[in-house]
């Protein structure tokens, strides 16, 4: 946690934002952590989904609980967020590994970001704090993303000028 809080650049504006989160673990073991980490970058207490805030090796509120899978699988959240009057939904698998966003539109539609677009947001944000910090070693730096991802990751690396390594799965 303490080398998260080192990636916290904006604390000052954290504090008085009125954002809020709504976050789920799909019945498993995230939520500890995610509420540290929520804390190292001084965001608002997150909106728990009570129904699946405990670890269930169950998952009786889902059919299958990989949040990844899409709306079926957010459908408590929606509702938690709807009654906490939040509109950014994060939801991780039961064994945290693996993470699923969304975001209420203009238009009262849930977005649920695809793991392409959450990669592009996380490596731009990555190179942000990086050139933030006054990082000025190119030459060893790197951004990786797996071959069957999109390449978007590819083209933040040139136009930044560092290195980008395509990587297998697994």
């Amino acid at each position: 946690m303490t080398r998260l809080k080192s990636y916290s650049l904006n604390s000052e504006l954290n504090k008085k934002t009125s954002v809020r989160f709504t976050y789920t673990p799909v019945h498993g073991v995230g939520t500890r952590t995610v509420k540290m980490a929520m804390k190292c970058f001084d965001l608002p207490d997150l909106i728990e989904v009570p129904l699946q805030k405990d670890p269930n090796p169950d998952f009786p509120t889902v059919k299958f609980p990989n949040p990844e899978e899409g709306a079926g699988v957010l459908e408590l959240s929606v509702q938690a967020a709807e009654a906490g009057g939040s509109k950014h939904i994060l939801a991780s698998d039961p064994d945290a590994d693996r993470l699923a966003v969304a975001e209420k539109s203009s238009d009262g539609k849930w977005k649920v970001f695809t793991g392409n677009e959450l990669g592009a947001i996380f490596g731009w944000w990555a190179v942000e704090c990086w050139k933030r910090k006054g990082s000025n070693d190119p030459a060893n730096t790197f951004m990786l993303s797996s071959t069957v991802s999109s390449k978007i990751l590819d083209t933040i690396a040139k136009k930044e000028g560092v290195n980008f390594e395509d990587t297998l799965t697994g």
